[in-house]
This record gives C-alpha cells, structure tokens and sequence, in this order.
C-alpha cells in the first residue's frame, strides 16, 4: 500500500541480520528418556540470518503504483544436537524430528496500489516464494526400538537419511497507508499464511 505515496520511479535495498532462536520440547515418552528415567533436554538452536529486499517501484498515472521486490523471506532451520563432542545426528535430543534442518527460500513479489482519496492508499501482492528444503535425521527403519542393547548400544539399528527437495509456493498480502498527516503516518498489513512445499 505504500507503493501509492511513491513518484516517479525508485528504488530501494534493504539488508538486516536477523537473530533466529529455536527450541524444541520432547514429548516422546511423555518427556522422559527410557534409557535413563531423567527427562530429554531440550533441542535449541541459535542462528544469525542476513535477510535482503530489493526493490523497484514506478507510479506510471497519478493514482496507481506498481512495484517488484525480491527477499528471501525465510531462511530458517537448525541443527537440534546436544551440542556434546559427538557429532550429530547421535547426540540429539530429538531422536525422531530432523536433526539438521535447513530452509532457503527466495520470494518475488509483484505488489499494487491505488489511491482512491488523497493520502490514503490500498494496495495487495503475491508472494510467489522458491523453496529449497535439506533434511538430515536419525531413523530406526526396522522397528527395534525397545530391544535389547547390541554390543552395549541402545539403537543399533539406527540410519541417517538425507534429503533434499525443492519446490514453490504462493500466498498473498493486503494493505493500507495513510499519509495525510505531515507528522503523522500509519499502516496496517496483513500476508496469508503459507505451506513450504518441495520434492526431492
């Protein structure tokens, strides 16, 4: 909706780090570890993100505006270890959630907006997002948890799945800008949920 107090054309670039904290609760077994009787620790991870926005935007008549951008929108995931000397994916908390999990994501977005009264602006997009999935996990593919220990190893049967995927989703966003007031400006925003969709 801003795009609608824009003149001419512009543009803008926009960067920011952005810090990310995650942290996962176990309810396997009600939280509790049935190789100690204590209850899981909790998977953390702790991320700084660059996220970008590039833009341009060019008002062609005196009441509507368009504009592009490009951001990459989400960029999330983390590694759930204990942190502990062993190396992932053996020392996570979560046995059976991705150990490692990356998201890349790089959104284009076409936006509008048109000023039906001087000073007030509505204007709507579509986010149309690139997605790029990575999965690392533990996986018990024959069944045996809850047997007996092999060579003094809980788990022995244990593997480590890779997967990546790649795919795109789209979802859309909605606003309004008022600009009338010299020292006064207010917006209001809405974007529409979206689901990560890839295939690998």
């Amino acid at each position: 909706a801003a795009l609608g107090a824009t003149d001419g054309l512009d543009a803008m670039v926009d960067l920011q780090l952005s810090q990310i904290d995650i942290n996962v609760t176990a309810t396997r077994n009600d939280g509790t570890d049935p190789n100690t009787g204590e209850a899981y620790k909790d998977a953390e991870a702790h991320v700084l993100v660059p996220v970008f926005l590039a833009g341009l935007t060019w008002k062609p008549i005196k009441y509507v505006a368009v504009g592009f951008a490009a951001t990459d929108s989400y960029v999330g995931g983390g590694d759930y270890s204990s942190g502990e000397s062993d190396p992932p994916p053996y020392t996570g908390n979560q046995r059976y959630a991705g150990v490692n999990t990356q998201i890349l994501t790089i959104a284009l977005m076409p936006a509008v907006a048109i000023t039906p009264i001087e000073g007030f602006h509505v204007g709507g997009g579509v986010d149309y997002v690139l997605d790029d999935v990575k999965l690392l996990k533990a996986s018990d593919p024959l069944g045996g948890e809850g047997y007996d220990f092999v060579n003094d190893e809980p788990y022995a049967t244990d593997v480590v799945l890779e997967a990546e995927g790649k795919g795109s989703h789209i979802a859309w966003n909605a606003g309004i800008f008022v600009d009338k007031f010299k020292l006064l400006q207010v917006g209001a925003s809405y974007s529409a949920p979206a689901t990560f969709s890839a295939e690998g």
